[in-house]
């Protein structure tokens, strides 16, 4: 359906980079309680609450 909006000639697109999601992979975690997970996500929902680790984040990923 996107591409359709693609073809309008008076509608201008561009990207920006930006870090847009946090992935924690299961398998990387099958050694951990759900307790442990449990922790974990609620230690990275603070992170990411906090609008100057979210600048952070994006400085470091723009400089690679």
């Amino acid at each position: 359906m996107w591409r359709k909006f693609l073809l309008l000639n008076d509608v201008t697109f561009y990207t920006i980079p930006a870090v847009t999601a946090l992935i924690l992979p299961s398998p990387f975690r099958t050694s951990m309680t759900l307790e442990e997970r449990k922790t974990e996500t609620k230690f990275w929902k603070k992170q990411i609450s906090d609008s100057s680790f979210r600048s952070f984040l994006q400085t470091i990923f723009l400089l690679h």
